[in-house]
């Protein structure tokens, strides 16, 4: 499928601030920390349009990772993926519509429809 770009990746840590430094170090760019509303405290970078974020990792937990996608088209997908991956939307976004899915393992994968 045309049309999609890896736009997120989320890593989920046991020593946040080791990976921060790892990753710091490794692409020449601060990771700065963040914290969503009441979520944990966590460190984020922008690459171009690409965004590395490193979580704490919560226990007995599978499929911690998250995927973000740019794509062209959230019908599209919808028409390629079964209605039990839905997890939620589409929905409305700061930049256009948003989609959450979860793979076959557990992991988000959240897709983004960009407004034009």
């Amino acid at each position: 499928m045309s049309g999609i770009v890896l736009s997120l990746v989320v890593l989920q840590s046991q020593n946040i601030e080791d990976t921060r430094l790892f990753y710091q170090h490794l692409l020449g760019e601060e990771l700065k920390e963040e914290q969503h509303g009441n979520g944990p405290k966590h460190y984020s970078c922008l690459l171009g349009e690409f965004i590395l974020e490193i979580y704490p990792q919560r226990t007995n937990e599978r499929g911690t990772d998250q995927l973000g996608f740019v794509v062209d088209s959230l019908e599209q997908i919808l028409d390629c993926v079964a209605p039990e991956y839905v997890r939620r939307g589409p929905f409305d976004t700061v930049d256009g519509r948003g989609l959450l899915l979860r793979d076959p393992d557990g992991r988000l994968v959240y897709l983004e429809e960009k407004r034009t």
